[in-house]
């Protein structure tokens, strides 16, 4: 698996509110993956966050 963050880490490096984040992930525009023996924690995967922060225009390098 590649480098994955938490809700939270994704929304210090994109800039936004926890809260955005969870919606962005709601409205299907961000995937998430489950991890942990529960599959109860949500991460996205660098990758993916890479490119929904280019489909927005901005580079994740930028945007920290």
């Amino acid at each position: 698996m590649n480098e994955v963050f938490t809700i939270a880490e994704c929304a210090h490096r994109m800039g936004v509110s926890y809260q955005r984040v969870v919606q962005i992930i709601n409205e299907g525009h961000l995937r998430t993956v489950r991890v942990g023996p529960t599959k109860r924690f949500v991460r996205i995967e660098k990758s993916d966050l890479e490119n929904y922060m280019q489909m927005c225009g901005k580079s994740l390098e930028t945007a920290k």
